[in-house]
This record gives C-alpha cells, structure tokens and sequence, in this order.
C-alpha cells in the first residue's frame, strides 16, 4: 500500500497544473528572442519548478495585443499597467522590473527638453504605453501644445532603425533596450513615465485568478530570496539589481514624479491664461485709448507678406476710419492698366462696386492728396462716365459732405486711390492733423502692396519648382499618367464649389499634384510591382506619406503641399495612416485631395483592376464597397462631390 501510494504521488509531481501561452516581443535584453532573455528564461524557470506548462509565443506588441483579444494566445508580458488595457485583460499583483521612457535622436541633433521637439518627426511603437498611456509621451506633448508627427512601427527595432536611416528625427524605447548594435544614434535627457512591468492575462481565461495567483507566488519567491534565480540572471544579463525597487520607493517615485509633472502643467496652463488675460487687456485698452502710433503700429503689424490683398486693405481701411474721426466711410481702388477695381469699401455696397466693370479713364484727376465736395465729384462723373455707368455708380454709393482720396504710383501700369468720407449730414470737416494721419497710412498702402508684389513673383517661382516636383513623383509611377494633373484640377474644382479664396484655390491647383511625392523615396520595384502587394511591401508604400517631410517639412511655402502629402490617406471617421486621425484634425486640403485621388484611383487602370466607369466610381464612393466607405470623406466636400458629379466627370475626361 505505501508503495502504492508512493507512486501516485511521484506521478502527481509530474503533472502540469495548467498550460498556458505566454506572448512575448523583442525588447533586448528582456525578450531577445523565444529561447533567451531575461523575461524567457524566468519564465523557463517557472514552468520547471512550478508544474506549469508554458508555451512561449513570439510576435509584436500590437500583434500579440489581438491575438489576446481574440484568445489566440492567453497572456502577454512585459506590459505596464493600464486602464484601457484592463478593459481586457487581468494583471498579475507582483511586479518584476521597473522602467522608464527615453528617447533617442539622431547623432547630430540635441535634443534636451520637451519643448525642443517640437516640429520633429517621432517614431513610436504602436500601442505602446510610452507612447499612449496616461503619461505618455503623445498626452505630454498635447497637454503642453507642442506640436510634433508621431509615426506607428511595429517594434522598438524598426522604430530605432527609423532614426538610424535619417527617416524621423526621434525615436522612443523603454530605459534598458539594448542598442548596442546602432552607431548613429545618440541618448536624450528626455525621460518620462515611470512604470513596472507585469504579465497581463486574457479575462476570459478559465480559472484566471487561480493562474494569477500561481505566477505572484512563483515571482515572489524569486523576488524575496538574494540568492534566487531571478538575481542571478539580474548578473548575467548585466543589469543592475536594482531594476526592481522597493514597492514603497517606485510608489513614492511615481508619486513624486506625478505631483512634479501636475506641477508644471499647472504652471504653465496658469502662465497661458495669465498671458490670454494680459492680451485681453491690452487689446481693450487700446481700443479705448485708440492712440494714433498705437494703432499705425497695428496696421503695420498686419502689412506681412503672408496675409491676402483683400484682408489687409479691409483691415486698413477701418482702422483708418476709427483713427481719423470726421470719416465714416470710404474706399480703396486699384488701377491696372485700363481696369478699375475696388479692392474694398466701407459704408457703400462694396459687393456691387467690386463687381463693376470699370474703366480707368472714369476715375477722378487726382495728383498727390486732394479733398473734393460732393457736387465737384459729381460734376466730374457726368463728364467722365457714361450715363449708364454713372447712374449704376451712384446707386452703389452714398452721398458725402468732403472726400479725401490721395493716388499713389505703384509701378508703370499700376496705381492706387485710398478714399475717406464725411457723411453729408456732418459738421465736421477734414483737419490739418487728419491729413497728415491719412498721408502715412496711404503710405502704408504703398509698402504693403510693393511687397505683395514682389512676394508673388517669388511664390511663382516656388509655384514652378512645385511643378518640376510633381513631375519627378509622375516618373516614379508610370501607371499614373495624367493622375497628379487631373488630382489637381478636381481638387481646386471641390475648393471653389465650398467657398474657398482664391488664394486657396490656386495653392491647391498647384499643391495637389505633390499629394503622392514621398513616393521618391520608395524602391521602384515595389512601385511598379504588376501584382498584388505582400504585407510587407504594402506597409513600405504606406510610409510614402511620412517621407513626404523630408522634402516639404522645412519649407514655410509648402505648408499646404506638406498637410496634402501627411494626411490624404486620413480617414475622417479614422483608421487611415500615418497618424490615425480623424475629423477636423485633417486639413480640410488633404480631406478634398482624398476623395479626389480614390476617384482618380477608380477611374484609372491599374495591375490589379481595370478601369470603372464615372458611374460605378460614384456608386462606391456614396454608398462603398470592400475598401471604401462613405464615412472616409468630409460629409460636406462628399456633398459637392455628389451635387456636381457631372461637372467632375467632364474634368476628369479632358485628360
């Protein structure tokens, strides 16, 4: 009988108490590969010495994150704690290593502070928590509206690579991976989110609080005893026994660090408010004071290269009624070649007199600055304007008492009249002090539109050089054709049917056409593969978007070129790439290019589709098909899709 007994409990020794599947990703020196690292070989260690039978899975965190969820695998480690994450998934109570996020930047740049990120390109792993937990590094750079473009990898390894390659100027990793094999990368200040690592278990697992109760017993064990297991690969993997702290110093370390950080965000928000009330303040004592260099200095301010004609001079010319008191209306003109056109007016119809056909020889003998009456313009009118013209004139103005206008030369063909007028029914009259006033600002007018001038050839010049770009991305898809030229006439087509300037509209003509110039940067094999794309070759054509930036990144006048070439493969409901974002977080030119270039994709031939007709192109883009959805778009730029379809497809057929 004690023989018998004997043996069934030497069996019972033997058996496994469970089996489990343990997802585990590259993160050296922790997970090197499924037989080494310092995470696999505890995990050996468990398995040998508490009858568990495990089965070690290797993939990526994102990968192993679904296979989780859909119970293809039954834990994941190492993970920091989240509450997304336990949405779930059930954490063990034991933790086994400390951590931190650093970030590493290319070799030649410095890079100490948050704030120094800004504008860089960052490459993170998708679904990490240093990169979207609660103090990761995208709510950091949000919560202190600095303004940077995260770009999703798989791994740390690919998103180090990013930043080897010269592709993205920052990448960010867990304290202790290993990056002894890189040579062009260099260790930031930047550290931030501390955490400690657990094994997350699927919720649905049976018997999961049991199993979560085992793997605490078996990691306090080690945990507890100097002399383990745990201590001893500590060594061999060189990593300083103090990876793991005492639960009382990590708690007061997080909460320190908590508290610091809760700190300086309450600063700084107090600072932008402080800074927004100063603001406030200053602008209604100025508006109360209405100091004359005051506001000269305001209207000079808004004299840059950067604003629209129309914008500036209607700035211009209210404010040059609030300073000069006897006006209450007025007008400026401009004089190019044998055109009259006003540019604004303040008091008249102005939409009407804009659009009259005016000549130059209807306008008034001006030399320098003179102040007419009512009836003296009036008389020169009935000798100048033909009846008709002179009647509609008049019926778009109002009546005045004392007109001051001052004409100024702008170069051979163009001249300007900036106007100011008493209304009929004042007492006031133009003073000496009023006409030295509308003399600087007239002269004001002058600078501004010199320089516009001069700003618009150089644009011309940027406008040309865009051409030559698109013309080098067409080469490195042959199967496009006319795509970037049609891509850019729909395109200014969608933005004039929402009400766009023409400012906007001219850009994005131009612009358009760069939307796929990142595609320089991907190997031509891939690019004219006649086939379907692998995986993997889908996933280098995507990265077309990022490497757009570092062509357009740097350069103020692509701006628009640059949110075209980022964003047009955004989703507006989300799921597009490169950033996954959604609504207006999309330039609204890289929304118009979007649904522009699944149309043009539809239309056109390609190795792995024939050509669809208008019809059938507009059937999948309103009501979708496997690939496109509706919801993808702009509901408003889908609406001037659908209401001027006809118009689109005779576009679409010039080319």
């Amino acid at each position: 009988m004690k023989k018998f007994v004997l043996i069934v409990a030497l069996v019972l020794t033997t058996l496994k108490i469970f089996s489990i599947k343990i997802g585990v990703y590259d993160n050296p020196p922790y997970v090197k590969n499924e037989n080494e690292g310092i995470i696999v070989e505890l995990l050996d260690y468990i398995e040998e010495n508490y009858n568990i039978d495990i089965e070690i899975v290797m993939g990526t965190q994102p990968g192993l994150i679904e296979k989780l969820k859909s119970g293809e695998i039954d834990a994941i480690t190492p993970l920091g704690e989240t509450e997304q994450r336990k949405k779930y998934g059930v954490f063990n109570n034991t933790y086994f290593f400390t951590e931190w996020g650093v970030a590493y930047t290319k070799e030649n740049l410095n890079i100490s502070t948050f704030q120094e990120l800004e504008g860089k390109t960052i490459a993170v792993m998708d679904t990490d928590i240093y990169y979207e937990g609660e103090y990761g590094l995208k709510n950091i750079t949000d919560n202190f509206g600095i303004e940077v473009y995260f770009i999703e990898y798989d791994s740390y390894r690919e998103a180090l690579n990013s930043v080897e390659e010269g592709v993205n100027d920052v990448a960010v990793v867990n304290r202790l991976y290993d990056v002894s094999g890189y040579n062009n990368l260099k260790r930031s200040n930047i550290l931030f989110s501390p955490l400690v690592y657990k094994i997350l278990f699927r919720k649905d697992l049976p018997e999961v609080q049991s199993i979560v109760n085992t793997f605490d017993k078996a990691l306090t064990d080690l945990l507890t005893q100097n002399d383990s297991f745990y201590y001893e690969i500590l060594d061999r993997y060189t990593v300083s026994q103090q990876t793991v702290l005492p639960d009382s110093f990590v708690r007061n370390l997080i909460i320190f660090l908590t508290i610091l950080f809760l700190v300086i965000l309450g600063l700084y928000l107090l600072i932008v408010y402080m800074r927004k009330t100063i603001k406030r303040k200053t602008k209604e004592s100025n508006q109360l004071n209405k100091k004359l260099f005051q506001m000269i200095d305001l209207v000079s301010k808004i004299g840059s290269e950067e604003i629209e004609i129309d914008e500036f001079y209607s700035d211009l010319l209210n404010g040059t009624i609030e300073i000069i008191d006897e006006a209450e209306n007025g007008s400026i003109s401009l004089f190019d070649h044998d055109k009259w056109i006003y540019l604004t007016s303040y008091g008249h119809d102005k939409e009407k007199l804009m659009s009259m056909e005016l000549k130059k020889d209807y306008r008034l003998p001006v030399n320098g600055t003179e102040v007419f009456t009512f009836e003296e313009v009036f008389d020169i009118d009935q000798k100048l304007m033909p009846e008709e013209v002179r009647k509609n004139f008049e019926k778009n103005t109002v009546p005045f008492k004392q007109m001051m206008v001052s004409r100024v030369k702008i170069n051979e063909n163009t001249s300007m009249d900036f106007s100011i007028e008493i209304p009929e029914d004042s007492d006031k009259e133009f003073s000496d002090e009023s006409k030295i006033i509308f003399n600087s600002l007239v002269s004001l007018s002058k600078s501004f539109m010199s320089n516009k001038i001069n700003f618009d050839t150089a644009r011309n010049a940027y406008f040309n050089f865009a051409k030559k770009l698109s013309t080098v991305a067409e080469e490195f898809d042959d199967e496009t054709g006319e795509h970037i030229h049609r891509v850019g006439e729909l395109s200014a087509f969608i933005a004039e049917k929402l009400g766009m300037t023409q400012s906007y509209i001219k850009d994005i003509r131009e612009f358009a056409p760069l939307h796929d110039i990142g595609k320089i940067f991907i190997p031509k094999e891939i690019l004219k593969k006649p086939g379907k794309l692998s995986p993997n070759e889908w996933k280098i054509v995507k990265k077309h978007t990022s490497f757009s930036y570092k062509l357009l990144g740097e350069d103020e006048y692509f701006k628009m070129a640059l949110n075209i070439s980022l964003y047009h493969h955004e989703k507006y409901r989300g799921g597009g790439y490169p950033f996954n974002v959604e609504g207006d977080k999309i330039p609204l030119e890289a929304q118009i290019v979007s649904i522009v270039d699944v149309y043009d994709a539809l239309r056109s031939k390609r190795a792995y589709k024939p050509s669809f007709t208008h019809e059938k192109a507009l059937n999948i883009i309103l009501n979708g098909d496997k690939r496109t959805k509706p919801e993808d778009f702009n509901p408003k730029v889908l609406e001037v899709f659908k209401n001027y379809s006809d118009e689109i497809k005779e576009l679409y057929d010039k080319f």
